[in-house]
Protein backbone atom coordinates (compact mmCIF):
# COMPACT_ATOMS: atom_id res chain seq x y z
CA UNK A 1 0.00 0.00 0.00
CA UNK A 2 1.36 3.25 -0.95
CA UNK A 3 2.37 5.59 2.21
CA UNK A 4 0.32 8.70 2.47
CA UNK A 5 1.40 11.77 1.07
CA UNK A 6 2.59 14.40 3.21
CA UNK A 7 1.73 18.01 3.61
CA UNK A 8 3.99 20.09 2.20
CA UNK A 9 6.60 22.04 4.26
CA UNK A 10 9.74 24.19 4.22
CA UNK A 11 10.25 26.03 0.58
CA UNK A 12 7.25 23.73 -0.52
CA UNK A 13 4.57 24.86 1.48
CA UNK A 14 5.51 28.64 0.29
CA UNK A 15 5.76 27.49 -3.22
CA UNK A 16 2.67 25.17 -2.51
CA UNK A 17 0.36 28.16 -1.53
CA UNK A 18 1.76 30.37 -4.05
CA UNK A 19 0.74 27.95 -6.69
CA UNK A 20 -2.82 27.85 -5.06
CA UNK A 21 -3.31 31.92 -5.42
CA UNK A 22 -1.35 33.10 -8.20
CA UNK A 23 -1.57 37.04 -6.91
CA UNK A 24 0.85 35.44 -3.86
CA UNK A 25 3.54 34.65 -6.88
CA UNK A 26 5.28 38.18 -5.81
CA UNK A 27 9.27 38.48 -5.90
CA UNK A 28 11.89 40.95 -5.64
CA UNK A 29 13.04 42.58 -8.93
CA UNK A 30 16.59 43.27 -7.55
CA UNK A 31 16.45 46.54 -9.57
CA UNK A 32 19.40 47.54 -8.02
CA UNK A 33 21.85 44.82 -8.56
CA UNK A 34 19.99 44.31 -12.22
CA UNK A 35 21.13 48.09 -13.08
CA UNK A 36 24.72 47.24 -11.10
CA UNK A 37 24.61 44.05 -13.53
CA UNK A 38 24.33 45.97 -16.65
CA UNK A 39 26.62 48.98 -15.30
CA UNK A 40 29.38 45.84 -14.86
CA UNK A 41 29.00 44.70 -18.08
CA UNK A 42 28.87 48.14 -20.20
CA UNK A 43 32.02 49.20 -18.80
CA UNK A 44 33.56 45.91 -19.70
CA UNK A 45 32.06 46.67 -23.42
CA UNK A 46 33.78 49.44 -23.20
CA UNK A 47 37.29 49.00 -22.33
CA UNK A 48 37.01 46.30 -24.98
CA UNK A 49 35.53 48.70 -27.35
CA UNK A 50 38.88 50.99 -26.97
CA UNK A 51 41.28 48.03 -26.66
CA UNK A 52 40.27 47.37 -30.07
CA UNK A 53 40.12 50.52 -31.63
CA UNK A 54 43.64 50.34 -30.82
CA UNK A 55 44.18 47.36 -32.41
CA UNK A 56 42.58 48.99 -35.39
CA UNK A 57 45.03 52.26 -34.96
CA UNK A 58 48.16 50.35 -35.08
CA UNK A 59 46.86 48.05 -38.24
CA UNK A 60 46.50 51.20 -40.20
CA UNK A 61 50.25 51.25 -40.36
CA UNK A 62 51.09 49.23 -43.56
CA UNK A 63 54.72 49.35 -42.76
CA UNK A 64 54.42 46.50 -40.28
CA UNK A 65 53.66 44.56 -42.69
CA UNK A 66 50.61 43.21 -44.76
CA UNK A 67 49.45 40.78 -42.53
CA UNK A 68 48.92 43.06 -39.43
CA UNK A 69 47.26 45.46 -42.04
CA UNK A 70 45.05 42.61 -43.33
CA UNK A 71 43.99 41.77 -39.10
CA UNK A 72 40.69 44.02 -39.28
CA UNK A 73 39.80 43.14 -43.39
CA UNK A 74 39.66 39.62 -42.99
CA UNK A 75 38.31 37.08 -40.88
CA UNK A 76 40.51 34.31 -42.65
CA UNK A 77 43.65 35.78 -42.05
CA UNK A 78 42.51 36.85 -38.09
CA UNK A 79 41.71 33.40 -37.24
CA UNK A 80 45.10 32.23 -38.73
CA UNK A 81 46.67 34.30 -36.82
CA UNK A 82 45.44 33.64 -33.59
CA UNK A 83 47.07 35.78 -30.93
CA UNK A 84 45.60 39.09 -28.96
CA UNK A 85 42.93 40.48 -31.53
CA UNK A 86 41.26 37.25 -32.08
CA UNK A 87 41.16 36.38 -28.56
CA UNK A 88 39.31 40.34 -28.32
CA UNK A 89 37.29 39.82 -30.71
CA UNK A 90 35.82 36.85 -28.71
CA UNK A 91 35.54 37.97 -25.86
CA UNK A 92 33.44 40.81 -27.13
CA UNK A 93 31.33 38.59 -28.69
CA UNK A 94 30.65 36.64 -25.26
CA UNK A 95 30.11 39.96 -23.17
CA UNK A 96 28.23 41.43 -25.65
CA UNK A 97 25.86 37.99 -25.57
CA UNK A 98 25.40 38.53 -21.96
CA UNK A 99 24.88 42.37 -21.84
CA UNK A 100 22.02 42.08 -24.70
CA UNK A 101 19.98 39.14 -22.20
CA UNK A 102 21.01 41.49 -19.47
CA UNK A 103 19.18 44.51 -21.09
CA UNK A 104 16.42 42.01 -22.68
CA UNK A 105 15.60 40.99 -19.06
CA UNK A 106 15.68 44.45 -17.59
CA UNK A 107 13.02 45.27 -20.10
CA UNK A 108 11.10 42.62 -19.25
CA UNK A 109 11.16 43.46 -15.58
CA UNK A 110 10.36 46.70 -15.47
CA UNK A 111 7.61 45.93 -17.78
CA UNK A 112 6.34 43.93 -14.85
CA UNK A 113 4.05 45.84 -12.16
CA UNK A 114 3.92 46.51 -8.57
CA UNK A 115 1.69 44.59 -6.08
CA UNK A 116 -1.19 45.89 -5.13
CA UNK A 117 -2.30 46.10 -1.40
CA UNK A 118 -4.24 43.42 -1.43
CA UNK A 119 -2.14 40.97 -2.68
CA UNK A 120 0.48 42.19 -0.88
CA UNK A 121 -1.37 42.09 2.49
CA UNK A 122 -2.46 38.57 1.82
CA UNK A 123 1.36 37.31 0.90
CA UNK A 124 1.96 39.04 4.59
CA UNK A 125 -0.51 37.50 6.12
CA UNK A 126 0.08 34.33 4.65
CA UNK A 127 4.07 33.98 5.24
CA UNK A 128 3.20 35.01 8.96
CA UNK A 129 0.80 32.03 9.20
CA UNK A 130 3.71 29.77 7.76
CA UNK A 131 7.04 31.62 9.47
CA UNK A 132 7.81 28.30 11.17
CA UNK A 133 8.29 26.91 7.08
CA UNK A 134 11.03 29.33 5.67
CA UNK A 135 13.77 31.01 7.70
CA UNK A 136 13.34 35.00 8.75
CA UNK A 137 16.42 35.78 6.62
CA UNK A 138 14.85 34.43 3.56
CA UNK A 139 11.45 35.62 4.54
CA UNK A 140 12.34 39.29 4.57
CA UNK A 141 11.91 39.83 0.90
CA UNK A 142 8.19 40.70 1.90
CA UNK A 143 9.41 43.41 4.10
CA UNK A 144 8.30 47.37 3.54
CA UNK A 145 12.00 48.41 3.17
CA UNK A 146 11.72 45.99 -0.37
CA UNK A 147 8.07 47.40 -1.47
CA UNK A 148 9.17 48.96 -3.88
CA UNK A 149 11.36 46.34 -5.78
CA UNK A 150 8.68 43.81 -5.39
CA UNK A 151 6.91 42.62 -8.61
CA UNK A 152 3.68 40.57 -8.72
CA UNK A 153 4.24 37.97 -11.87
CA UNK A 154 0.30 37.84 -11.87
CA UNK A 155 -0.61 40.92 -11.86
CA UNK A 156 -2.70 42.02 -14.84
CA UNK A 157 -4.89 45.03 -16.41
CA UNK A 158 -7.91 44.24 -14.54
CA UNK A 159 -11.22 46.20 -14.85
CA UNK A 160 -12.24 48.74 -12.81
CA UNK A 161 -14.81 46.24 -10.96
CA UNK A 162 -12.67 43.68 -10.72
CA UNK A 163 -10.20 45.67 -8.64
CA UNK A 164 -13.20 47.18 -6.73
CA UNK A 165 -14.46 44.03 -5.76
CA UNK A 166 -11.20 42.61 -4.81
CA UNK A 167 -10.59 45.35 -2.77
CA UNK A 168 -13.58 45.74 -0.89
CA UNK A 169 -15.14 42.26 -0.93
CA UNK A 170 -12.55 39.78 -1.86
CA UNK A 171 -14.21 37.92 1.43
CA UNK A 172 -17.19 37.24 -0.91
CA UNK A 173 -15.07 35.10 -3.46
CA UNK A 174 -12.67 32.87 -0.82
CA UNK A 175 -12.27 29.37 -1.07
CA UNK A 176 -10.37 27.38 1.45
CA UNK A 177 -7.67 24.76 -0.11
CA UNK A 178 -7.38 21.85 2.60
CA UNK A 179 -3.98 21.16 1.90
CA UNK A 180 -2.72 24.54 3.09
CA UNK A 181 -3.60 24.87 6.88
CA UNK A 182 -2.85 26.96 9.68
CA UNK A 183 -3.91 26.47 13.17
CA UNK A 184 -7.62 28.06 12.49
CA UNK A 185 -7.67 25.30 10.07
CA UNK A 186 -7.54 25.67 6.24
CA UNK A 187 -6.23 28.69 4.41
CA UNK A 188 -8.80 30.60 2.61
CA UNK A 189 -7.77 32.21 -1.10
CA UNK A 190 -9.52 34.95 -2.92
CA UNK A 191 -10.65 33.89 -6.62
CA UNK A 192 -9.13 36.14 -9.09
CA UNK A 193 -11.11 33.48 -11.57
CA UNK A 194 -14.09 33.76 -9.49
CA UNK A 195 -13.73 37.32 -9.59
CA UNK A 196 -13.01 37.95 -13.56
CA UNK A 197 -16.23 35.09 -13.82
CA UNK A 198 -18.61 37.59 -11.80
CA UNK A 199 -17.38 40.90 -13.92
CA UNK A 200 -17.93 39.15 -16.86
CA UNK A 201 -21.39 38.40 -15.98
CA UNK A 202 -22.30 41.36 -14.93
CA UNK A 203 -20.65 42.60 -18.33
CA UNK A 204 -22.98 39.89 -20.49
CA UNK A 205 -26.41 41.09 -18.32
CA UNK A 206 -25.57 44.92 -18.64
CA UNK A 207 -24.79 44.29 -22.58
CA UNK A 208 -28.41 42.74 -22.55
CA UNK A 209 -30.55 44.83 -20.91
CA UNK A 210 -29.36 47.86 -21.24
CA UNK A 211 -30.30 48.16 -25.63
CA UNK A 212 -33.84 46.54 -24.20
CA UNK A 213 -34.10 49.07 -21.51
CA UNK A 214 -33.28 51.98 -24.24
CA UNK A 215 -35.82 50.89 -26.73
CA UNK A 216 -38.51 50.58 -24.08
CA UNK A 217 -37.66 53.83 -22.20
CA UNK A 218 -37.61 55.86 -25.81
CA UNK A 219 -40.66 54.07 -27.19
CA UNK A 220 -42.81 55.38 -24.04
CA UNK A 221 -41.70 58.72 -24.17
CA UNK A 222 -43.30 61.48 -26.59
CA UNK A 223 -41.46 64.23 -26.14
CA UNK A 224 -38.63 64.25 -29.26
CA UNK A 225 -36.16 66.49 -26.44
CA UNK A 226 -37.33 63.87 -23.16
CA UNK A 227 -36.06 61.13 -26.04
CA UNK A 228 -32.62 63.43 -27.12
CA UNK A 229 -31.73 63.73 -23.84
CA UNK A 230 -32.56 59.84 -22.63
CA UNK A 231 -30.34 58.96 -25.46
CA UNK A 232 -27.54 60.88 -24.34
CA UNK A 233 -28.13 59.72 -21.10
CA UNK A 234 -27.82 55.99 -22.01
CA UNK A 235 -24.92 56.31 -24.31
CA UNK A 236 -22.82 57.42 -21.38
CA UNK A 237 -24.05 54.54 -19.53
CA UNK A 238 -23.02 52.58 -22.18
CA UNK A 239 -19.55 54.09 -21.90
CA UNK A 240 -19.72 53.88 -18.12
CA UNK A 241 -20.46 49.98 -17.94
CA UNK A 242 -17.42 49.72 -20.81
CA UNK A 243 -14.93 51.76 -18.62
CA UNK A 244 -15.83 49.74 -15.54
CA UNK A 245 -16.68 46.30 -16.89
CA UNK A 246 -14.01 45.68 -19.74
CA UNK A 247 -10.69 47.03 -20.27
CA UNK A 248 -11.47 48.52 -22.89
CA UNK A 249 -9.06 51.55 -24.10
CA UNK A 250 -10.88 55.16 -24.61
CA UNK A 251 -10.61 55.04 -28.01
CA UNK A 252 -12.48 51.37 -28.17
CA UNK A 253 -14.95 53.45 -25.49
CA UNK A 254 -15.61 55.62 -28.07
CA UNK A 255 -15.99 53.72 -30.97
CA UNK A 256 -18.37 51.09 -29.29
CA UNK A 257 -20.31 53.66 -28.07
CA UNK A 258 -20.74 56.09 -31.11
CA UNK A 259 -21.97 52.83 -32.98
Amino acid sequence: MAAPVSAPIGYGAIATGMNDDPDLAIYRRFGVLNARNLLHLQSELMTLEDKLQQLDTIAKDITRGNEVWSLPRSWYYLERAGGERLDLVRKIRDTLERYNRALESQAWLLNLKRPTDRPLTNLSNFMALNRSEISTIDAQFILERHRLDLIALAEDDKELMSRFLEKYFFHLFKSKVDRMRSQNGPLGFYSANRVRSFVRLLAVIGSSILPILSTVVLYNIPSQQARLGCIVAFSALCSAILSVLTNAKNVEVIAATAA
